[in-house]
């Protein structure tokens, strides 16, 4: 074993011995705290064979893993049947990555549906309101200034922590 030195920006993977993948060492670090910035941030050591580092990880779940980091994890990987995308999020909390979307899906439970509903709503769209009131035209001047905000992204961007326990 050997402690990561990487002056190339591209790495070769091996994964389980069924998949070689080339992938930049940005990509696997994109991740704060994640298994894999830890891993190939330089400060661990890593089992190399024949010039490749090798990870002993399912080679068609990894492919999907780098994928998805390509895509800023912006693009949820879409699945052929529901083993397939059990095993990806299972891929994904190996590496302890946070899976966007499923923590969304999880925060979405936690509001009413009609402030879900308002959250997703683009700007132009008109918010339907049961009772109208100074309340609700307050929230649908501010709605259409702001746009359509992702539960998600007032959670990780809040200055004071939010009570999830809702």
């Amino acid at each position: 074993m050997q402690k990561n030195n990487f002056n190339a920006e591209v790495l070769n993977l091996n994964i389980g011995g069924t998949a070689n993948i080339m992938v930049t060492q940005k990509v696997l670090c994109s991740v704060p705290n994640s298994q894999l910035n830890k891993m190939f941030s330089g400060m661990h050591e890593i089992k190399k064979v024949d010039d490749s580092v090798f990870l002993d990880r399912d080679g068609k779940t990894f492919q999907t893993l780098i994928n998805y980091l390509r895509n800023d994890r912006k693009i949820y990987p879409e699945f052929d049947n529901q083993n397939d995308q059990r095993l990806f999020v299972e891929e994904l909390n190996f590496w302890c990555i946070k899976d966007d979307r499923l923590e969304e899906t999880r925060l979405e439970k936690k509001f009413p549906a009609e402030i879900v509903d308002m959250l997703k709503i683009e700007p132009g769209e008109e918010i339907d309101f049961t009772e109208k009131n100074e309340v609700q035209d307050n929230v649908r001047q501010t709605w259409h200034m702001l746009g359509p905000i992702r539960l998600l992204d007032i959670v990780k961007n809040s200055v004071d922590k939010i009570d999830e326990t809702l």
